[in-house]
């Protein structure tokens, strides 16, 4: 292989790592690509990006600085730059950074979505709340306008989940539960955590992964996709499936096994590191929509369920840019948001009558309120002794693969609790579906 050829697939062996979240490993291999002479302005773009995810704002902002004196003005790199100066508090050269992308010909629909949505955080950190909404409310046209077919998908699975009809009963779960106890295995220890996106779900793994006993697979579909997803085709190839309750139903013991056993083994290479008998957090906000495929396939496993102000997830929902797909179309606008959340958390209330404990509701508010007395609660309830140090889970220096990785390497703070309601005029009107799941907020 020439040396030409080797650092072009350091950069191409890069954005694989990125892709997943190792930014860790990427970074190294940008700098390797980047002695190319003809290195492209994505390396340059990547790069920061790997930077300012790891939390090393300067190197990264250096970055964008020699990218953009090699590729004047490129929208990628110049978006970085402004989501970096905006992170720093340098307002005046972040809204002039994302102004550029904006206005810039050259710039992708889905870079100027990215611009729009850093705008509109610039705007709310300075409190000019009707601006910020207007700059959230521009980067969802564009994505609604790009990406139709994904609203198309969102509305038939919604067909589907919000009939709470298609659940599991309460009986149903006794059987799960009766099912799974031979093969249950003391050694293997693995616990759930889910919840609507922007629900508290990163701040509470990053306390509880800073205990000695615990490890935490982070934001993996693993069990959705190697697990799940193979045996629902199995059972879908037998004749056509009625709703989940009608799946789990049908699962035999030998099945049940092979799922746990696949689970298990794949989980290793999930963590990148042996389990050594830790208890695993298996942490997917997305699993929500399959919990009670969860409690059909590990019943035993102790089952934690974020919960916040839904009003305050319909605002949060609202101002991210998540990555699209079915589940996150929902997000494009405020009235189909409001639906999606509230079919979760119906879906989630009816299953809580149901299901068997172990389940322990965490709010996102108590969190933030009271983190000692929450966090030594959770523990209990795992089954972990209290260790001072998940107070201090801000100060490790590992990576946070979450979309949520700025807000997670913070301390504990409080401004989120209300910041809703400087929008309020926006969401009132789409609230209503929302109002039932206020009464134990």
């Amino acid at each position: 292989m020439t040396e030409a050829s080797r650092l072009h697939w350091s950069g191409v062996f890069g954005f694989g790592w990125c892709e997943i979240g190792r930014y860790d490993l990427a970074e190294p291999l940008f700098r390797e690509a980047l002695r190319k002479p003809d290195a492209a302005p994505l390396v340059y773009e990547q790069l920061a990006d790997a930077l300012e995810h790891l939390r090393r704002l300067p190197e990264a902002l250096e970055t964008t600085r020699i990218g953009l004196a090699r590729f004047p003005m490129h929208p990628g790199i110049t978006l970085v730059r402004g989501r970096i100066l905006r992170r720093m508090d340098d307002h005046d050269q972040a809204q002039a950074a994302l102004h550029e992308v904006i206005h810039s010909p050259a710039a992708s629909a889905a870079t100027k979505t990215a611009a729009f949505y850093e705008l509109g955080h610039l705007r709310e950190g300075q409190g000019r709340y009707a601006e910020a909404f207007s700059a959230f409310t521009q980067a969802k046209a564009i994505q609604k306008k790009e990406e139709a077919r994904y609203v198309a998908l969102w509305h038939e699975s919604q067909a589907v989940v919000a009939n709470a009809d298609f659940l599991p009963t309460q009986e149903d779960f006794v059987r799960f539960a009766e099912a799974a106890q031979p093969l249950h295995d003391p050694s293997r220890r693995i616990a759930f955590l889910v919840g609507c996106p922007r629900s508290g779900t990163s701040l509470l793994e990053r306390v509880l992964e800073a205990h000695p006993g615990l490890v935490s697979a982070s934001e993996t579909s693993t069990f959705g996709s190697e697990v799940w997803g193979p045996l629902l085709a199995s059972l879908n190839a037998e004749r056509k499936i009625e709703g989940m309750g009608d799946a789990l139903r049908r699962i035999t013991i030998a099945q049940l096994k092979a799922a746990r056993e696949t689970h298990w083994s794949l989980l290793p290479d999930v963590l990148e590191q042996p389990v050594d008998g830790r208890l695993v957090l298996d942490k997917n906000p997305s699993a929500l929509a399959i919990l009670s495929v969860i409690k059909c396939i590990h019943p035993e496993a102790p089952m934690l369920v974020a919960r916040r102000d839904p009003r305050a997830l319909l605002w949060s929902c609202y101002t991210q840019p998540f990555k699209v797909n079915a589940e996150s179309a929902a997000f494009f606008d405020l009235e189909t948001a409001s639906a999606h959340i509230a079919t979760m958390m119906k879906n989630w209330t009816t299953l809580r009558e149901r299901i068997a404990h172990p389940w322990r509701e965490v709010w996102y508010e108590n969190l933030v309120k009271d983190l000692p007395g929450e966090a030594r609660g959770v523990l209990e309830f795992l089954g972990l002794p209290w260790r001072e140090e998940v107070l201090g889970y801000h100060e490790r220096t590992d990576l946070v693969r979450s979309p949520s990785y700025a807000q997670a390497s913070q301390p504990v703070y409080d401004k989120s609790l209300e910041m809703w309601r400087n929008y309020e005029e926006f969401l009132t009107p789409f609230t209503q579906p929302l109002l039932p799941f206020l009464q134990d907020a």
